[in-house]
């Protein structure tokens, strides 16, 4: 054998690898270039499951967020509380259900936040009842209305004064625009002034037009928790599906409240 020929078999490729026990079970008595092909079409299809999993995960967590259900609760004059669920998909409001929360919702607002009372037998006494009408403004009305009152007192001069109560009743709440932001709607109301508890000494009638979002996601509660000082459940009690009043039009006195619902 000459030089040449001794050269070429030093070159010559290394046995290939034994098998083990494991890959002869998987794989067969087979090349080791077919053998490594399995392996990394094995390890492809593991990534690729692994990773179809991670996708229907993240789907379904956006579906749920999207369309959880939201508790949406309303207290009335008996003091019962009553609750139903509605589905968010977008948070459409052209629904029987979310028109009707919308309503109970802002007749809750206007009742607080046009009513004056200092005696408890009338209802509400303003001390608590404008705070938690504030919890219905968007951050720049809530800026000036808690503003001004941190300033002049106006609540404060009221509860020791001798003015007159007065007290307010919603008699209709009219959409005006549900279908972009700002949403409007007209509120009626009724002014009842009181002489003496229960005693009733004149009636007005008022209308009022509003722009406001509503926007009940997760983010929007927790923004509203902080800028009103509350704790999550009494967010949710007055304000679930996080009213935000954007303006707020000069009261108009007409001669009569138009009837409910029209």
């Amino acid at each position: 054998m000459n030089k040449h020929q001794t050269q070429f078999e030093d070159r010559s490729y290394p046995d290939p690898e034994p098998l083990s026990e494991i890959d002869r079970e998987l794989f067969g008595p087979v090349d080791p270039i077919v053998r490594t092909n399995k392996r990394l079409t094995a390890a492809l299809v593991a990534m690729t499951s692994l990773a179809l999993v991670t996708v229907i995960g993240l789907v379904g967590l956006v579906y749920y967020f999207q369309t959880r259900p939201v508790r949406v609760l309303s207290i009335n004059q008996a003091g019962q509380v009553e609750s139903f669920l509605m589905k968010l998909s977008g948070f459409t409001l052209h629904k029987p259900e979310t028109e009707a929360a919308l309503r109970t919702f802002l007749t809750l607002w206007a009742e607080g936040f046009y009513s004056r009372l200092r005696n408890p037998l009338n209802g509400e006494i303003a001390t608590t009842a404008w705070p938690k009408s504030l919890v219905f403004l968007g951050s720049d009305l809530y800026s000036v209305y808690s503003g001004r009152e941190s300033r002049e007192h106006e609540i404060a001069a009221f509860m020791s004064s001798n003015e007159p109560e007065f007290k307010a009743f919603v008699t209709n709440v009219v959409f005006r625009n549900l279908d972009k932001k700002p949403y409007e709607a007209d509120i009626y109301f009724d002014r009842v002034y009181y002489s003496q508890p229960q005693v009733i000494t004149a009636k007005k009638s008022f209308l009022v037009t509003i722009q406001f979002s509503a926007n009940p996601d997760e983010q929007e509660i927790e923004r509203l928790r902080k800028r009103a000082g509350l704790d999550i459940d009494t967010v949710m009690r007055l304000n679930p599906l996080v009213i935000a009043l954007t303006q707020i039009s000069d009261e108009r006195s007409f001669s009569a409240s138009p009837s409910a619902n029209r």
